[in-house]
């Protein structure tokens, strides 16, 4: 009775209670053990990567609507993939129960119809892709098995509308935190306009001064057309050469020292404005990080829903899952890339 409400309980927290796993219950059984390992070691890593959210300089903005809708829609995934690790841990109870096989099927339909019920016919606006009619003919083909096996075959259609429906949540997360990026995105350059427009202006004096630099070598050295083009491209250079009069090297050194003087007073500025454009960047990398982080999350939620779903097909049809270190090694590898960075929305 105990194992009985521990299953219930864990299914009934989320729509996909929708699954199960088993051990082939034959002359020779099946271990199911690696089956839950690999699940809770890949959610594992998805929990690790995905720490608690700890914004710094994006503080103000964790509190927008978009992303606190970003963070409503990565609540459902996260109940779904642990009541996922834990729905396989706890089918290892109810394979290893001292039950007949046939009541093991029943007890599993009697679990399914108990709990998924509710969640289909809520789901049916979430196009879960299984109906309150379909889901009758699973529970009655998982009633008729004789075998622990045999139901867990029959549940496939189950465990298969538990994956889609994981797959939507995910979809409808990347879309959510795609808009709370965009929209902070947007705010933080309202917010540094201002700075971006000053550094961009002092960037163009500067090519500009740079510019009239090389010009006048070139005059100095006879280049008359490179004389007129630094007469025309600054007004107080040519204020101080008189018009029609060859400049000497009086003049020349006097235009040097007006052109050093402001880049000079360029570099002063954008000296200045460096510490702001620094928190600028700041910023921005925070964001980026975060998208980057709760996008790699997402990713891998998506191999844990098909690797999950593969192995308990596996297991139905009589074929054993390979341990943790061969099925989740990968899986870890790939989530290891993701661990350091700032946490997702």
């Amino acid at each position: 009775m105990r194992a009985r409400r521990i299953l219930a309980v864990s299914l009934v927290l989320a729509l996909p209670g929708l699954t199960g796993c088993s051990r082939f219950q034959a002359s020779r059984k099946l271990d199911m053990s690696p089956f839950a390992e690999n699940t809770n070691t890949m959610v594992g890593e998805i929990q690790r990567v995905n720490r608690p959210p700890s914004w710094t300089y994006l503080k103000p903005y964790r509190e927008r609507p978009t992303v606190l809708a970003a963070r409503e829609a990565a609540a459902p995934v996260r109940r779904l993939l642990a009541n996922v690790a834990l729905y396989s841990s706890q089918i290892v109870a109810l394979d290893e129960s001292r039950m007949a096989e046939s009541k093991k099927a029943q007890a599993l339909a009697g679990y399914l119809d108990e709990v998924a019920r509710p969640g289909v016919v809520a789901g049916q606006t979430l196009d879960i892709g299984i109906t309150p009619a379909g889901l009758d003919t699973v529970l009655d083909q998982i009633r008729k098995s004789e075998t622990f096996i045999a139901a867990l075959k029959a549940a496939q259609p189950l465990v298969h509308a538990t994956t889609i429906y994981g797959g939507k949540l995910l979809d409808q997360l990347d879309q959510a935190v795609g808009a709370a990026a965009n929209d902070v995105d947007a705010e933080l350059e309202t917010r540094f306009r201002p700075l971006r427009r000053n550094l961009n202006d002092m960037q163009d004096i500067h090519t500009r001064v740079v510019g009239n630099y090389a010009k006048l070598y070139q005059a100095r050295f006879g280049d008359e057309s490179a004389l007129d083009e630094l007469l025309k491209s600054d007004p107080g250079v040519a204020a101080m050469i008189p018009k029609g009069k060859k400049p000497g090297a009086r003049e020349f050194d006097a235009v040097e020292l007006k052109l050093t003087t402001e880049l000079d007073r360029v570099d002063t500025v954008r000296r200045q404005l460096l510490p702001e454009f620094e928190l600028y960047r700041a910023h921005q990398a925070e964001l980026e990080a975060l998208r980057t982080q709760t996008q790699e999350t997402i990713r891998l939620a998506r191999t844990t829903f098909s690797l999950w779903s593969r192995s308990h097909r596996n297991l139905a049809a009589g074929i054993a899952v390979p341990p943790a270190i061969d099925v989740a090694g990968m899986f870890r590898s790939t989530a290891q890339s993701a661990a350091g960075k700032l946490p997702g929305f």
